[in-house]
C-alpha cells in the first residue's frame, strides 16, 4: 500500500467539500486540468479532496510505502 505525504502545509492547499465535484485544477498552483491529465488526488477521512498537477506532486508530495 502507499500513501501520499505532503512537504507544504495543508493550509495552502485548496480543499474541495465532501459534496462538491472533483477538482479541474490543481489544489495548489491553480493550474487547469487537461482532457487527458490525470491528476493525482488524494481524499480526507472526512471525504474533503484534494488533486495536484505533474509539477506540484514532483515539488510537494512524497509517495511513501506502508507495510
Amino acid at each position: 500500500m502507499m500513501r501520499l505525504r505532503l512537504k507544504l502545509d495543508t493550509m495552502a492547499i485548496n480543499w474541495s467539500g465532501p459534496n462538491e465535484t472533483a477538482p479541474d485544477r490543481c489544489s495548489v498552483c491553480e493550474a487547469p486540468f487537461g482532457e487527458v491529465d490525470v491528476p493525482t488526488s488524494m481524499w480526507s477521512s472526512e471525504g474533503w479532496t484534494a488533486s495536484f498537477c505533474d509539477d506540484c506532486v514532483e515539488k510537494y508530495i512524497e509517495l511513501e510505502r506502508t507495510p
